[in-house]
C-alpha cells in the first residue's frame, strides 16, 4: 500500500513538472519575450501558440512566387520576402514577427545594424533546431564524409591502405 502511494506521488510530480515545462515553452516564455520587446518600443504581430506567423508567412510566400514578376522593376522585396515587407509597412522600420515560438526582428536603422554586427558576442547566432539539422544533414550524416574520403584517396593513393581489409 505504501509503495503504490510513493509511485503515485512520483508520477504526479513528474507529470506536473512536464506540464509546467510544456506550458512555459508554449505560452509563458514567448509571451514574456513579447512583453519585453513591446517595452523596448518594438511593434509586431501578437504571438500565436506553436505556429506563430508561419502559416501566414508560407501562404504569402506561395502567393508571391505564383505571380509573374515584372522584369522592368528592380524592387524584389514583394517577391522574395512578402511577409517581412508587410510587417515593415504595418508596424514600422524596427518591428518583429513570430516564426514558431521565436521572434524574428526586422531592424532597418543603420546605427542598430552597425551595433549588431560590431558586437557579435552580444548578439549570438541562434541555434538550429536539432530536427532541422537532422533533415539538412540526412539521417546518416556521414555520406559527405565518405565522398570526401574517396575524393582524397583518388588524389593520394597511399591513403587507400586505410580502407583495405588485411586478411
Amino acid at each position: 500500500m505504501e509503495g503504490t502511494t510513493i509511485v503515485i506521488a512520483a508520477a504526479t510530480i513528474v507529470l506536473v513538472s512536464l506540464g509546467w515545462r510544456i506550458l512555459n515553452w508554449l505560452w509563458l516564455k514567448p509571451k514574456k519575450i513579447e512583453r519585453l520587446l513591446r517595452a523596448q518600443g518594438l511593434q509586431g504581430t501578437p504571438y500565436k501558440v506553436l505556429v506563430g506567423d508561419s502559416k501566414d508567412y508560407t501562404k504569402m510566400q506561395i502567393e508571391a512566387t505564383t505571380k509573374s514578376m515584372n522584369t522592368s522593376d528592380d524592387d524584389i522585396a514583394p517577391r522574395t520576402l512578402p511577409y517581412v515587407l508587410q510587417c515593415y509597412n504595418k508596424y514600422g522600420k524596427n518591428s518583429f514577427f513570430w516564426f514558431g515560438g521565436i521572434p524574428k526582428l526586422i531592424v532597418t536603422d543603420p546605427e542598430l545594424i552597425k551595433d549588431v554586427f560590431s558586437k557579435n558576442y552580444d548578439y549570438p547566432k541562434s541555434d538550429t533546431n536539432p530536427l532541422i539539422r537532422l533533415l539538412v544533414n540526412g539521417l546518416g550524416g556521414h555520406e559527405e564524409n565518405l565522398i570526401l574520403a574517396l575524393v582524397d584517396v583518388t588524389r593520394r593513393p597511399e591513403l587507400l591502405k586505410r580502407y583495405l581489409l588485411v586478411a
